[in-house]
């Protein structure tokens, strides 16, 4: 019986110590380093699971090895969990402050090794480590793109210093309307000298963001924020004398960028017009052909001398200019300060008003020179000229539609709203032509009454829009919102249709309408038509300026 007492006495102490060895299964936890995307990553996840996997394994294995098996044993104590990671955390840090130490034989040989693996394995991963970090530069980054707030546009392919100059003085000028866009420039290369003194000026510095990086790499795509960018334009080196390697390079961009998001509109340039048709064909939204280009404008400037100036100073943005010696130079300098904005026409002017009509108004009004109308959805553009309004028959002009998208010259952003908002009571002070100061009889807006009921129309609605929407919000404070809900559901739908049937009744002309060129008695009685003929020229005292008035008064013939 004392023989076999004594094998279990032995097999229970071989069995105790294998229990060291569960401390070992915190090394499963490596296994997620696959997860690792980056070098620095995964170093700093070996490192960590590293310091870890000392304190938890040494911990449960001291903890076994200082456990009492026997009673009476003095060589040994029983320690929790914490106080063993706690004793292992003071003595691989060096600390060792004497609260707890190993009481057993094998617990003193266990904390010898602890020191000398620590000793060897820490720093070796932490030199690892500060290796990684030496060699990351402030340029392998990422960008934390904010689409809603502050959209940002993105610069890949060849940049130097020069291009980037230019594009960054044109497109954060402040009369350029995206001036607020942050800048991400994504190159494979790190910033020449030339590029750091751009990236330091104090005017870029928060608005321009250079990433090392490749645009082939969608990972590096990922860390310029390219799938919510507003524009992305792939640039080339313009002086290579190699056209068709840089147009390769341009294309294979397009097909990462195009293959990486399919919303955004992708600007690129190409050397030569053969490669044309690839890139396209590759997914970009626009394409600019440098040779064609430059050889369209020296063409065009052969016919039209003096073209290629006038396009410079139209389509670039110059800083301002303050010295103005001669006559000459002045006017100059005043052309160069206007740029090229485009607007939409006001819904009430829909089919009412040709191009040279509004480009007067414009002009005389705000100092406003309109170029071009374009429909939306269409590639085209048609340039309009207001020789049309003097000879209709040789240049025909077009009639602004709402739909359209009209281009003007101005020297300042705000000439958009101008556009966009024309009111009536402009429109009003040319209702006449004054031709060498005397009075011509003849319209120059011809559809005036039809302006007239679109506007009234439109005013109309807003204001019955903004009475529902005021009474909804006065009722909302006054009662609860149960009652707000109930009252809205029935009065809303009514206000409404009453709203339609006003704004159609006034168009048909079943209503009395009050309009500057007819009375109400011509309107009431259609006979009165087919007996004399509505003078729509004649325009009520109220509506002219006062020159008219006085021009006219003069001119009247005498009545016998």
């Amino acid at each position: 019986m004392d023989t076999r007492g004594k094998d279990d006495s032995d097999f229970k102490k071989q069995a105790n110590a294998l229990k060291t060895l569960r401390g070992l299964r915190f090394l499963r936890s490596f296994r997620l380093l696959v997860f690792a995307k980056t070098a620095k990553g995964r170093q700093a996840g070996i490192l960590f699971l590293t310091v870890m996997s000392i304190i938890f394994c040494s911990a449960g294995i001291i903890q076994a090895i200082e456990a009492c098996n026997n009673v009476g044993d003095y060589k040994c104590q029983d320690l929790e969990i914490y106080n063993a990671a706690y004793f292992v955390v003071i003595t691989i840090s060096t600390l060792g402050f004497g609260d707890l130490v190993p009481m057993s034989s094998n617990g003193k040989l266990a904390v010898i090794g602890l020191i000398f693996s620590t000793s060897i394995l820490l720093p070796l991963h932490i030199s690892r480590y500060s290796d990684i970090l030496s060699r990351e530069t402030e340029f392998d980054k990422s960008f934390k793109a904010e689409k809603e707030r502050n959209p940002h546009i993105l610069i890949c392919g060849e940049v130097n210093s020069g291009a980037l100059d230019f594009f960054l003085r044109q497109f954060l000028h402040p009369n350029n309307i995206n001036w607020k866009d942050k800048v991400v420039i994504l190159c494979p290369g790190l910033p020449s000298n030339n590029l750091r003194r751009i990236l330091l000026n104090s005017a870029y510095e928060q608005r321009v963001v250079y990433l090392q990086g490749s645009a082939m790499l969608d990972s590096d795509l990922k860390r310029a924020g390219a799938a919510n960018a507003r524009l992305c334009f792939v640039l080339l080196n313009k002086l290579s004398t190699d056209g068709d390697r840089n147009d390769t390079a341009s294309n294979l961009l397009t097909i990462s960028l195009r293959h990486h998001t399919n919303d955004v509109p992708l600007f690129v340039q190409v050397l030569k017009t053969d490669n044309i048709r690839h890139v396209h064909m590759s997914g970009a939204s626009n394409i600019i052909c440098i040779d064609e280009l430059k050889l369209g404008i020296l063409a065009k400037t052969c016919v039209i001398p003096g073209l290629c100036a006038f396009l410079c100073n139209m389509l670039f943005t110059f800083r301002p200019f303050y010295a103005r010696s001669t006559l000459w130079a002045s006017e100059f300098l005043m052309g160069c300060a206007h740029d090229v904005y485009e607007a939409k026409v006001p819904e009430y002017l829909d089919g009412c008003l040709n191009f040279s009509t509004l480009a007067l108004i414009l002009y005389q009004e705000y100092g406003i020179l309109l170029l071009a109308v374009r429909v939306d959805n269409h590639l085209d553009m048609r340039l309009c000229f207001l020789l049309a309004s003097f000879q209709p028959s040789r240049v025909p002009c077009p009639t602004v539609k709402r739909l359209h998208t009209v281009f003007l010259l101005a020297t300042y952003p705000d000439a958009v709203n101008q556009v966009e908002t024309l009111g009536l009571p402009v429109l009003q002070k040319y209702i006449v032509t004054l031709l060498f100061g005397l009075l011509v009889q003849k319209a120059r807006i011809p559809n005036y009454p039809k302006i007239v009921d679109k506007w009234q129309a439109k005013s109309m609605t807003e204001k019955l829009r903004t009475t529902i929407r005021n009474s909804v919000t006065s009722i909302g404070l006054a009662t609860n919102p149960s009652m707000l809900s109930m009252d809205s559901s029935r009065a809303i739908p009514e206000l409404l249709k009453a709203m339609e049937d006003i704004a159609k009744r006034r168009l048909t002309g079943t209503i009395t309408r009050v309009l500057p060129c007819e009375t109400e008695d011509d309107i009431a009685d259609p006979s009165h038509h087919d007996d004399k003929d509505i003078n729509h020229l004649t325009v009520h005292d109220s509506l002219r300026p006062p020159s008219v008035m006085q021009v006219e008064t003069d001119l009247s013939p005498a009545k016998s």
